[in-house]
């Protein structure tokens, strides 16, 4: 079965124009009758362990409060570091790279999907539930983050169909970062980038957690219906904007 090339215009901020004739023929392309593959499934006893090799030195602090610029001042431009994970279209081709397989953590019905020409991303199979995370471990290296700036986006086309990304440092509670809940009509991408604080004033954490969850009201997910991370092969030379990207900044161990 193929898939004509569609090509949607870039509105920024995440969001595309896509018109009503691509979104049917979308639709066709993800009936029910198509086979895409098993149900991918990984309890998360993985880490994505950061060393001090992976860290690059932070040019200029950022100052976002008054607490954050007095402990800029007492570290120091050259005690600070920052480390940048990014998951670009280029990793998400099954013929190029499985680094996202090779990083993830834990994951449940979730798959690595390619339209040749089209679009790279990650998406929910066949089911009522769907979810993936990463565990991003520092205590192997000789910083801890103060914060992260998450960027990503989801994209879904199918009715009833939510989806939320979070970020944890202890993987019990979360912090929403992205949200779509899908109704016919409504766009059908949504993109989001936000900085959070990670415990100011108190014990910097050892591990952030970063998850995506998918969910359908009635029914099950439908073919490539619902996506994260999503980038058209026109947007690959974007990747640095576009793709997933969780930006730590880090101060030394104590």
């Amino acid at each position: 079965m193929s898939m004509t090339k569609n090509r949607y215009r870039d509105l920024g901020e995440g969001k595309v124009s896509i018109t009503v004739a691509q979104v049917r023929q979308i639709k066709d392309f993800v009936s029910d009758d198509v086979d895409f593959g098993p149900q991918y499934s990984q309890p998360g006893d993985k880490t994505l362990r950061i060393t001090d090799q992976m860290l690059v030195q932070q040019e200029q602090p950022r100052t976002f409060s008054f607490g954050e610029r007095r402990r800029n001042q007492r570290l120091g431009e050259k005690e600070t570091r920052r480390y940048v994970y990014r998951l670009s279209f280029d990793q998400m081709d099954v013929k190029k790279s499985n680094k996202f397989f090779q990083d993830v953590s834990w994951w449940n019905n979730i798959d690595l999907g390619c339209v040749p020409g089209d679009a790279n991303y990650i998406y929910p199979v066949s089911s009522k539930e769907a979810e993936f995370g990463y565990i991003f471990d520092f205590s192997g290296a000789s910083y801890r983050p103060v914060a992260v700036t998450v960027r990503d986006r989801f994209f879904s086309i199918q009715d009833g169909v939510s989806c939320q990304s979070f970020v944890s440092e202890d993987g019990v509670n979360w912090q929403p970062v992205t949200g779509l809940a899908y109704r016919a009509g409504m766009s059908s991408i949504k993109g989001n980038t936000v900085r959070l604080l990670l415990n100011e004033g108190g014990k910097l954490p050892d591990r952030v957690y970063y998850k995506a969850v998918f969910k359908i009201s009635d029914g099950t997910f439908k073919g490539i219906g619902n996506q994260w991370n999503r980038i058209h092969v026109s947007e690959a030379d974007k990747n640095d904007s576009l793709c997933f990207q969780c930006d730590f900044e880090l101060e030394p161990v104590k």
